[in-house]
């Protein structure tokens, strides 16, 4: 059966095991559950690469996107980018962006846009979605520079951008709610952010989940019943370390046990009735040996 919208919050380190431990009812909706990152042994969950996954149904081989870094000096990158990330880490990546912009080196702005995808994306299949701050797509800059205060600033001045960046970020989604739309995505970052900063504060992690939870339930207040709404994470965080799970939550049944984050384009196509990437992709493959195409 084909539903008219589809509506994706992305939560940035949303963990499984602590929606579950705190019984989050907004997040946890008719179906849901972990989410297999398709990680290899001792490979790190990166934001870019993993949400590029999702919107894409691909792998980082497909769609081009490998690493954090991207740095205007072509030779700069071409090194960065070829270190394994479980080599570099998290914030030893961070720590070596810092030298390297004070060695006169600049990084732009943001990691990866839509322009450095190397193939389609949901929004590419779905003509009128709307995509608000996606990583690797079209992400605003502000988590850019939120990246690099963790490891550069007080903890207290990361803390007020990350949920000021929030505020902005939840009131455009508020204002795309009304306008015409078959598919509206939206990523917010402060779950990462705040899990990095305040590893040891548990308390405080929790009353940010809860927060959390209390805004699915607004959201949920200002759609319609009938629309899919899909809560989505990249990956989990526990003491400030990615884990190599996401989490997923559907207020509609999709009989799904523990999906590839590669899947949900497919299922969120079908859904919408519009043709997949694997259905595109089978079309083209009958024209090319029909001779039609190359």
């Amino acid at each position: 059966m084909f539903i008219l919208k589809v509506c994706i919050i992305g939560l940035d380190a949303l963990d499984h095991d602590i929606v579950e431990s705190l019984d989050l009812k907004n997040l946890k909706q008719i179906e849901y559950g972990k989410v297999d990152l398709l990680l290899k042994k001792n490979e790190e969950a990166i934001t870019p690469i993993l949400w590029c996954n999702f919107i894409t149904g691909e792998t980082p081989d497909v769609h081009g996107i490998k690493s954090f870094l991207k740095w205007e000096n072509p030779l700069i990158e071409k090194i960065v980018s070829s270190i394994p990330y479980s080599v570099i880490g998290g914030m030893r990546r961070n720590q070596l962006a810092s030298v390297l912009r004070k060695l006169g080196f600049k990084k732009r702005g943001i990691s990866s846009m839509r322009q450095d995808i190397k193939c389609n994306t949901l929004f590419d299949y779905v003509n009128d979605s709307i995509a608000i701050s996606i990583p690797s797509f079209n992400e605003d800059e502000v988590n850019e520079v939120l990246r690099r205060m963790l490891v550069e600033a007080p903890a207290f001045r990361v803390k007020s951008l990350a949920w000021k960046a929030f505020q902005n970020r939840k009131q455009r989604l508020f204002n795309a709610l009304n306008k015409e739309w078959s598919l509206l995505m939206t990523h917010f970052y402060i779950l990462d952010v705040i899990q990095h900063l305040y590893f040891y504060d548990t308390k405080y992690i929790q009353s940010v989940y809860k927060k959390i939870d209390s805004m699915i339930k607004e959201i949920k207040e200002k759609v319609s019943n009938d629309l899919l709404f899909l809560i989505i994470s990249d990956h989990g965080q526990k003491r400030g370390i990615h884990t190599n799970y996401g989490f997923y939550s559907c207020n509609q049944k999709l009989n799904l046990i523990f999906p590839k984050i590669t899947d949900f384009v497919d299922i969120i196509c079908k859904k919408l009735g519009v043709p997949s990437k694997t259905e595109i992709d089978k079309i083209k493959e009958r024209l090319q040996s029909l001779g039609y195409i190359s």
